[in-house]
């Protein structure tokens, strides 16, 4: 005669299946939490890094091209106040000749305007190449001025195209310029410190600090 067993398997008792679930829980956060961070701490260095490396890009501009500055083989061209600094220090605008026979002044600036940071590109057509004097001082007029269009119309906006735009490039820029009192045509003329802010993370900033030197800047 068969006997039946009448040992029944034990389960887990409920205690034990929520003190289990407590521990997974536990587990799943600490790992879930370590990943999060791993993760902000990439994204961090990945926008810092975007950062200096823009920072570096519009500093490297500034500095070759301000070189130019002042650049003639015009004697006429007395370019007294070639450099033209806004009282802000929001803008710097100067001309250059661009070739031997003094057809051509390039006009060159940086400015920031409506938050975004712009650069001039002008040439303009001078009538009688090098036998005329260029008059930088009728020409710069309104070109610092405020523009809200980039490229659209009038001296302040045509010509001016957009470095930075938040929007786009999510960064914010910032910047002081000083005009330096040298009077040695090779000593630097502008120092500059501009700073860089992400917009995705308004606590992620850089500052940069640099000189601009042109040797044809009088003063």
């Amino acid at each position: 005669m068969l006997m039946r067993n009448t040992t029944r398997a034990r389960g887990f008792t409920l205690i034990e299946l929520l003190v289990a679930l407590a521990v997974g829980s536990l587990v799943v956060l600490a790992i879930s939490s370590f990943f999060l961070s791993s993760y902000r701490s990439l994204l961090s260095t990945q926008r810092g890094g975007q950062l200096n490396r823009d920072i570096s890009t519009i500093a490297q501009l500034l500095q070759q091209d301000g070189r130019r500055a002042g650049v003639t083989l015009n004697s006429l061209d007395t370019f007294a106040s070639n450099v033209d600094l806004t009282a802000g220090s929001e803008c710097v605008a100067y001309p250059y000749r661009t070739d031997a026979q003094g057809c051509t002044v390039h006009l060159s600036g940086f400015k920031m305007s409506s938050g975004r940071l712009l650069m001039l590109s002008r040439n303009d057509a001078v009538a009688g190449c090098n036998a005329t004097k260029y008059d930088w001082d009728t020409n710069k007029a309104n070109l610092c001025n405020a523009c809200a269009t980039p490229g659209g119309s009038g001296p302040a906006c045509a010509n001016w195209s957009t470095l930075i735009d938040p929007a786009r490039d999510n960064m914010n820029v910032s910047w002081s310029i000083t005009r330096l009192n040298s009077v040695d045509y090779k000593q630097p003329f502008l120092s500059i410190t501009m700073t860089g802010t992400s917009t995705k993370d308004t606590q992620i900033s850089r500052t940069a600090s640099f000189i601009v030197s042109s040797p044809y800047v009088p003063f």
